[in-house]
């Protein structure tokens, strides 16, 4: 049996948060084990958790997804022990898929690309990660 990737949902919106844990719910091979509205604080926890995959929105109650990720990192002792990230947004711009790849996160994923590519990217996501160790 394969362990489930295990995947963090942050997102000011309670709402968007709640209907993509119910997606991700129902998809074998993933497990939501954190949500989180952006909260420096509840960030802070993520290093503990041993997650695969960080899904974070690009906007955020206190900044952007870029900036969460970003700071977020700096809670790993190693660079190494950073989960794979997929920033999502409303839409997949070319400038916005640069910053996310420069800070780090692995692919950028738009809402109007629907559930079945929001659950690929995430797979797709953790893989690349794993092919870089």
């Amino acid at each position: 049996m394969t362990q489930s990737l295990r995947v963090a949902l942050i997102d000011w919106n309670q709402s968007v948060r709640s209907a993509r844990r119910q997606i991700l719910d129902a998809t074998s091979g993933l497990e939501v084990v954190f949500e989180s509205d952006g909260n420096s604080d509840q960030l802070k926890q993520l290093p503990d958790l041993l997650v695969d995959v960080i899904v974070i929105d690009q906007q955020l109650e206190q900044g952007s997804g870029i900036e969460a990720f970003l700071e977020l990192r700096e809670g790993y002792e190693d660079l190494s022990e950073v989960p794979a990230a997929v920033l999502s947004a409303t839409f997949d711009l070319p400038e916005l898929r640069i910053l996310c790849l420069a800070a780090g996160m692995q692919k950028l994923v738009s809402v109007e690309a629907g559930p079945e590519v929001f659950i690929k990217t995430i797979f797709s996501a953790a893989s690349l990660e794993h092919s870089t160790e």
